[in-house]
């Protein structure tokens, strides 16, 4: 297709095309340097419909000329005689990909060769939208300068033609735009004249804006414009004109949402709309509506009679969706009796008037209605018959949007994915595949990959994104069959599969890598990959990989950083490889493919980066030569004699755009795309045959996928290899049996080995050179006869070998005496003994009946998530490596612990009634099944079927019922619904659509809470309990918990039954009031708050419980030590210096007692003390009025009676004495007795070597000091230079000693340990010691030093008064506009200099423990007067230093913003002499910047006014994202709070060359004024930013955050460079970096 804004044509298609081409320039010389074409035929793949069809124009005289649009696959036209749909726009080339959108479709009544299509599928800024005229029927289009943007896949596409022309005069043109209001054209849509309808006053509600333009012909007569036009808009009503558009008023009455209109030849208007059907007749509005309440859409006359009318419902749930006929003017209706006949297989039954676009009688045939919906195009011939009989036509229709294609050596040639309507097995490109996948239901599959040395083996994964829900699963045949994935971890994302073994990596959805070994039953989570590697749904690119040939080797690319991941242990383990060559940051496009049969072979195509390769496996790359784009690449089979596969590109190579194909691995190229079709519908994926040469697939974003094959000839050879021999077996197992044997030779190379077993293929190698293959999947202690054969190039197969005859292992023995070790009411402990026969076993599965419940590789398992007093039938089975299983174990019947409760409610239904039950919707009723009466709903039908007990209004309970499926369908449901209050206003516990769900219906608004797949099958019994408990709501299927939420949305209510689409039967239903038997959460986070010698202070982060936490149990070891209702406790009488474990469980009201806390490891604080040297005279008085002491420990221990004192002490030294204080709180004293031990008074002991002795020496010392008490007491009399002393003081007393140090015969040093302790004696009647009270030792002490404490003699001073010397020589060797750097000369102290203190005149600005520091956050253009001392451990300051004077330079990054005293015109050429742009954006953040922005600021009480002038003079706009174009980026941190994130305050403009709309990321752009402006050297743009949309009120001198960038596009391939004014590359997410925007005065 040519391309331009004049016209093009459609060109010959298909193989005829590719002849001309030929003929042409196929093979004749290339240009220089430029790839060959090659002659190529391209054509669909067969598919049959599968997108929205949104509308349709039926030409009202022409026969059979009938056109549809979609909303993002173009346009097509019927063809009656081959019954086909030909596309009408298959030229158009990649870049204007946007015009397949087509969100209106109109046909010129006067001229049937006239066709329009207003054209645009996304509104993206940027985005190419135009209005294309055909005067030959679709075969050539012209484009008409229309400016407004259309929104083909936009909200509302489904609504009417919004493009109409005047059926009286074919010149005029009206176009009903969706946020510019309406547009006319009187020209035929000639270029240039299309204007905006000023008179027309209504805009609608965006995204819909108008809906539809009908004219009522009966008004005009032929030549001169139509005078009665009407237009829908959106949330405004019906508008209309009689005057032929010169005035318009709105309709008083009119629907206030309409959808379509059609007029009756009579000019009575019909209109559907969101609630119904009116018509207006006779100047009145008449509510027309059917019978079943929803919107209508479809809306459609009989030319030839005006009471005959048509309507639709459009539902985007329940398929089909009612269809009606009048045949009086809508003053009845019938409902459409139909058969369906489908022409596409794989359509399920349900796809029919599913959610209804249009619905067209036709006027030529007013028999043949025409009727297209979300899958489809659908007719009938005899609309009057009952029923009607409706055929699809799909012939010709390709809409499917691809998500993933595979091409495997055998089976089927392709395996497709697609968006909305899953996938399908391709064993044909030319008949419509038979059915989807199926097996798990998905709605979409995204990826797909397959075992490269057992084909039959694939894998794929997907969602139902309408559900939030998704999974996957595999297949071993092919595809033909599929087994759900049981437990799928996440949704969607990408897939590989291991090249020699059944191991699958998994990279979900927003999620990290996981990996699987037994086919998806469990998933592990991998270690060193990165997590988010799949941002979102609508995402192209491929990161994930496996090696073709090395079956443990995986590959990953990280888009954010570029980095290369490999593991090589199956996806177990990741470690980075490399860094890829180019930038992957923001590309939309970059595909990872390992090369099939050669190892380490890996290459990742990089969009405009081109195409990398790697030989080593990712280790290092190279670029292909030659490449300089590969959007999307993939590789195809070898041709015949290459040893390498064949390689395809969609990019550019040799500076040409195009379609490649490489048969040398990238050393030369061919082009072989064709003008038409030209793929250009934004190529999605690629895909390179595997079983024949040169072909390959391209799917797309709304046309389909797309095959080409070559037109060469690949040459024959028709001799095949040689047959291997020496076929052997070195090992088997119960289920695998390893093969190897010795080459074959071929004239043109072995490609590979097939084996068979039995004559049956069973797989192939995955390189060229290998000889050897595992086969799996056999059965244990089975005769297998297998043979080989070789393949070449050609496909030429080699004889069979010798047949080897292979006899696999027995399985492994089953495990024995299975037994319960523990129960409780959630859990069951069990233990079993291995067998005797350990050979092969590799671990154990444990089975309820005969489901899977836990699989280890110990002897042991505990099964948690159990119901109470419930009893489970367990058996355990041994697995070998390979997954064979042995039989079952004997089996074990153990019940879990009763738990609470009490029966509120019960029914069996065995009296044959369902007394208090009341039923809506459906057919309920008790009858006989299996020999016991049950509860039936037997109806299938499309609406929630509920049976409620009428009195049952509960808040916590647990109900749960015997359910078993009668009836079987894709979107059944069933279960419980609990909290009943209405229809609307619910709890369900149910099975819908192979998911397990949990959900509520809150004012009819359905919202799934949990959900998880569960294959569940019918005509089998299960059990269902949900368990309610304030806001936790559980799930229970057969006993084991399978879902849990937390949700407050409804207190309390009834219980019921529910069946939705299924036939279902109930039994034993059960409700049980306080049901709590769900322990807490384990406490989190226990942490050491504080410990002494005896004490542990420990706390914790609260527990959480389904009703409510009322108290924590401290656990030492295993024995309680303390309960407490906070979450803290002090936990006490310990001994000292010793390891203890601590834990914490939770307790609810109901007695369930949480999991243990992970245990923290405490040791207890020795019995030492610290005395520090004291560099002060400590006055001996007994007052301790000195700062030096510090009672930092206490005598805790009762020795004697119960103490009721407290006694605390500390210790200090030099070189003449020890100095010991003691403080006593104590409000009774006495001094009576003789000896002072009797009385109030305190011990001090004394062990001068510290040699812990039994016996006194001539070291150790015990004195007592009493309480007004003038002596000492030594027991020895050993008192002689010790200085002492006592003192009250209130509540007590204190007491001091000075011991010399001569008198016990030691020279103190520090470091040195001498023993040591402290008592209390206590006596409250004067009539002896009532409690001792001791530190660290026993009541030995006075004659045994073995018990006392220790105290070291710390290098520690205290009473340092001498200050540090002052700092000198300070100065300021460099500043910024926010930074002073500083330096000095370090000072001396007679202890240490520990820091320095920074101050600005008379304020300290920061410290530094250096003696240089930089001080930030100053204030551009200050000036500052620093100076600094110095401090010591006693926090004595030096003098100050010198100052040094520090004037800042003017700000790098403030702006100031002069405040406009005239209006500023918003049209992006700022030309007002108020605008000053002195400064620049010239920080590369991105790329190399090769061009200059300018900007300035205004502001007003109003607005801020921004402008910038960009000098660039390459400028493109054709990306979907604005920062991918030339474009300023205006940043807004309205708070100025520097935030790590965006809050209300912020904001993120983009506003782009030649681009009319303005981008901000949330989308808040109300009020802003903008444009842009052409200039000599470039363009300029200026913005007008509200206050209030800010949250800001200006004002004269006020700071906001502010940054500039320019985004620069050279290549018209994205972004190459970004350059800002003050922030970084991270501007989009955090403000901090932001520069500054003061508001100057007036």
């Amino acid at each position: 297709m040519e391309i331009q804004m004049g016209s093009w044509r459609r060109k010959l298609s298909g193989f005829l095309a590719c002849l001309v081409l030929i003929a042409a320039c196929g093979w004749g010389p290339a240009a220089a340097y430029a790839a060959p074409q090659e002659g190529y035929e391209w054509q669909n793949v067969r598919i049959g419909g599968g997108g929205f069809v949104t509308g349709m124009a039926i030409h009202p005289t022409e026969p059979n000329l009938v056109y549809v649009r979609t909303d993002v696959g173009g346009a097509y036209r019927w063809d009656e005689t081959n019954k086909k749909w030909v596309q009408l726009l298959s030229e158009l080339p990649r870049e204007k990909y946007n015009l397949y959108g087509i969100d209106s479709i109109a046909i010129d009544p006067s001229n049937p060769d006239i066709v329009y299509a207003a054209a645009g599928k996304f509104n993206w800024p940027g985005s190419l939208s135009d209005i294309l005229k055909s005067t030959d029927r679709g075969e050539s289009w012209t484009q008409t300068g229309f400016s407004p943007p259309n929104f083909g896949n936009g909200t509302g596409r489904d609504a009417g033609e919004r493009l109409a022309v005047d059926p009286n005069n074919g010149q005029i043109i009206y176009m009903g735009t969706r946020t510019e209001g309406l547009w006319r054209s009187t020209s035929g849509a000639s270029t240039g004249s299309w204007q905006r309808v000023a008179a027309f006053p209504a805009v609608g509600t965006s995204p819909f804006g108008l809906n539809f333009v009908v004219y009522d012909k009966t008004t005009g007569a032929s030549g001169s414009p139509t005078q009665t036009i009407y237009v829908g808009v959106e949330d405004g009503g019906v508008y209309r004109s009689t005057d032929g558009g010169a005035s318009w008023a709105q309709m008083n009455g009119s629907p206030l949402k309409p959808n379509r209109a059609v007029v009756a030849t009579n000019g009575t208007l019909y209109v559907s709309h969101e609630t119904g059907v009116a018509k207006f007749a006779g100047g009145a509005w008449t509510d027309i509506t059917p019978p079943s309440a929803g919107k209508y859409n479809g809306m459609t006359v009989d030319p030839g009679n005006p009471n005959v009318i048509m309507t639709a419902i459009a539902t985007g749930t329940n398929f089909p969706a009612p269809i009606y006929r009048s045949a009086d003017g809508g003053g009845n209706w019938t409902q459409v009796a139909f058969a369906k006949h489908p022409d596409v297989p794989w359509w399920t039954s349900n796809w029919f008037a599913a959610n209804t676009a249009s619905l067209t009688i036709d006027p030529v045939q007013p028999n043949r209605v025409w009727l297209t919906d979300f899958f489809g195009i659908w007719r009938t011939d005899d609309i009057t018959a009952s029923p009607s009989h409706w055929y699809s036509y799909e012939e010709g229709h390709e809409e499917v949007v691809n998500f993933a294609l595979r091409s495997t050596p055998i089976g089927a040639p392709l395996l497709s994915g697609h968006a909305d309507v899953d996938g399908m097995r391709h064993t044909s490109l030319s008949a419509f595949p038979s059915a989807k996948f199926g097996g798990p239901t998905l709605g979409d599959t995204v990826s797909i990959d397959f075992q490269e040395s057992n084909p039959n083996f694939v894998a794929r994964v997907g969602s139902t994104r309408y559900q939030n829900s998704g999974g996957g699963g595999y297949s071993t045949d092919n595809g033909a069959t599929w087994t759900a994935f049981p437990n799928p971890p996440g949704i969607a994302g990408r897939i590989a599969v291991s090249a020699g073994s059944e191991t699958m990596v998994w990279v979900p959805q927003y999620g990290s890598p996981l990996y699987s070994t037994n086919r998806g039953l469990t998933w592990t989570p991998s270690a060193g990959a990165p997590s988010g590697l799949i941002h979102d749904f609508w995402v192209w690119y491929q990161p994930l990989a496996s090696d073709r040939v090395s079956s443990d080797t995986f590959y990953l690319l990280e888009r954010a950083t570029g980095r290369f991941l490999r593991s090589t242990d199956g996806g177990a383990n990741w470690s980075q490889a490399s860094i890829l060559p180019s930038s992957t940051a923001n590309l939309a496009f970059f595909s990872v493919k390992a090369a099939p049969g050669i190892a380490g072979e890996v290459w990742v195509s990089l969009d405009s980066g081109g195409l990398a390769r790697s030989s080593n496996g990712g280790d290092s790359w190279t670029q292909v030569a030659g490449v300089q784009q590969a959007k999307l690449f993939a590789f195809g089979k070898n041709r015949l004699g290459s040893p390498y596969p064949t390689v395809f590109v969609y990019g550019k190579v040799d500076q040409e755009t195009g379609i490649f194909r490489s048969d040398d691995f990238g050393a030369t190229w061919v082009k072989i795309d064709v003008l038409d079709p030209a793929i250009g519908d934004e190529a999605n994926t690629m895909e390179g045959d595997r079983q024949k040469w040169g072909r390959v697939y391209i799917g797309t974003n709304g046309t389909g996928v797309y095959y080409g094959d070559t037109l060469a000839s690949e040459g024959s050879d028709a001799e095949a290899p040689t047959a291997p021999t020496n076929v052997a077996s070195p090992s088997q197992t119960a289920t695998t049996a390893s093969l190897s044997w010795t080459a074959s030779t071929d004239n043109t190379g072995v490609a590979g080995y097939n084996v068979y077993n039995g004559g049956v293929f069973a797989g192939s190698t995955t390189s060229p050179s290998s000889t050897s293959f595992v086969v799996r999947g056999l059965t244990p202690s089975t005769a297998y006869s297998f043979t080989v054969k070789a393949k070449d190039g050609a496909g030429n197969l080699s004889a069979a070998s010798a047949a080897l005859s292979v006899t696999t292992a027995p399985p492994p023995a089953a495990p024995t005496n299975v037994a319960a070790t523990s129960a409780t009411m959630t859990s069951l402990g069990l233990s079993w003994s291995p067998p005797s026969n350990l050979s092969g076993v590799a671990g154990y599965n444990v089975y309820s009946g005969t489901t899977l419940v836990g699989s280890t590789t110990g002897t042991a398992y505990t099964l948690n998530g159990l119901l109470p007093d419930r009893t489970y039938s367990l058996t355990v089975r041994s697995f070998d490596s390979a997954g064979a299983l042995s039989s079952p174990s004997g089996a074990l019947s153990a019940s879990t612990a009763p738990g609470p409760g009490t029966p509120a409610f019960s029914d069996d239904f065995q009296d044959g009634a369902a007394d208090g039950w009341t039923a809506a919707n459906g057919t309920w009723a008790v009858v006989n099944s299996g020999g016991s009466k049950v509860y039936r709903q037997s109806a299938w039908t499309t609406v929630n079927a509920f049976s409620t007990v009428d009195a049952s209004t509960h808040a916590d309970y647990s109900v749960e019922t015997n359910i078993k499926l009668t009836q079987n369908d894709i979107d059944l449901a069933a279960g419980i619904t609990a909290r009943y209050q209405d229809p609307n206003n619910f709890y369900y516990f149910r099975i819908k659509a192979g998911k397990l769900q949990i959900g509520k219906s809150v004012n009819g608004t359905v919202t799934i809470l949990a959900q998880k797949s569960f294959p569940m099958a019918t005509n089998v019994g299960y059990v269902f309990t949900a368990v309610l408990n304030n806001r936790t709501l559980d799930f229970y299927v057969n006993g084991f918990k399978e879902l849990s939420v937390v949700d407050g949305s409804h207190a309390a209510g009834k219980i019921g039954l529910y069946a939705f689409k299924t036939g279902v039967e109930f039994d034993n239903v059960k409700v049980v009031h306080d049901r709590d038997f769900a322990p807490p959460t384990a406490p989190g986070n226990v942490t050491l708050a504080a410990k002494e010698e005896t004490t542990v202070e420990l706390s914790w982060q609260a527990s959480t419980d389904n009703v409510g936490v009322t108290q924590y149990e401290v656990y030492k070891g295993g024995v309680l030590a303390g309960t407490t209702a906070s979450t803290s406790l002090a936990v006490t009488g310990l001994a000292a210096d010793t390891a203890y474990a601590f834990t914490v469980k939770a307790k609810d009201a109901a007695g369930n007692l949480s999991a243990a806390s992970a245990p923290l490891a405490v040791t207890t604080e020795p019995y030492l003390l610290q005395a520090k040297k004291t560099l002060s005279a400590v006055t001996v008085d007994g007052a301790l009025n000195e700062n030096l002491w510090s009672m930092s420990k206490q005598a805790k221990q009762a020795i004697i009676g119960s103490p009721n004192n407290t006694t605390r002490f500390g210790a200090l030294w030099d070189d003449q004495y020890l100095y010991v204080g003691v403080d006593v709180i104590d409000g009774t004293l006495h001094n009576a007795a003789a000896l002072p031990y009797y009385d109030d008074s305190v011990e001090l002991y004394i062990d001068g070597d510290h040699n812990k002795g039994s016996a006194y020496d001539s070291k150790d010392r015990q004195y007592v000091k009493g309480w007004n008490d003038s002596s000492l007491w030594e027991q020895g009399g050993r008192t002689s230079g010790v200085l002492h002393g006592w003192a009250a003081r209130p509540g007590g007393y204190s007491v001091e000693l000075a011991i010399p140090w001569s008198a016990l015969g030691i020279a103190p040093t520090a470091g040195m340990t001498i023993g040591f302790d402290v008592a209390g004696n206590d006596t409250d009647t004067g009539s002896g010691r009532q409690s001792q009270q001791m530190w660290a030792g026993t009541n030995d002490n006075w004659r045994n030093t073995s018990a006392f404490g220790s105290l070291v003699l710390s290098s520690g001073t205290v009473g340092d008064a001498q200050p540090p010397t002052a700092p000198q020589h300070l100065v300021s060797p460099s500043h910024t506009d926010r930074t002073a750097a500083l330096s000095w000369t370090a000072s001396t102290d007679n202890v240490g200099v520990t820091g320095y203190e920074i101050y600005d005149g008379a304020n300290v600005v920061a410290t530094a423990t250096s003696t240089t520091y930089t001080v930030t956050g100053l204030t551009p253009g200050a000036s500052y007067a620093f100076s600094v001392k110095a401090r010591d451990a006693e926090h004595n300051l030096s003098a100050a230093s010198n100052t040094v004077n520090v004037a800042l330079d003017a700000s790098y990054t403030i702006i100031e913003a002069g405040k406009a005293t005239s209006a500023i015109a918003i049209d992006g050429s700022w030309n007002e002499p108020a605008w000053s742009l002195s400064k620049q954006a010239g920080k590369a953040v991105s790329g190399t910047a090769n061009n200059t922005t300018s900007f300035g600021a205004l502001w007003d009480d109003d607005y801020l006014y921004v402008a910038a002038s960009v000098v660039d003079s390459q400028l493109f706009n054709n990306s979907s994202e604005p920062y991918a174009d030339d474009s300023v980026e205006i940043y807004i941190d309205g708070n100025r709070n520097q935030g790590v994130v965006y809050d209300a305050f912020d904001r993120q403009f983009i506003k782009g060359w030649n681009d009319s709309s303005l981008f901000e990321a949330r989308s808040l752009t109300s009020g802003v004024l903008h444009a842009w402006s052409a200039t000599t050297a470039g363009y300029s743009v200026e913005l007008a930013i509200p206050w209030s949309s800010l949250g800001v009120t200006p004002t004269a001198g006020m700071t906001i955050g502010f940054d500039v960038a320019n985004n620069d596009e050279d290549d018209g391939n994205g972004r190459q460079s970004q350059t800002v004014w003050a922030g970084t590359a991270d501007n989009w997410t955090n403000t901090s970096a932001f520069g500054e925007l003061r508001l100057q005065g007036p």
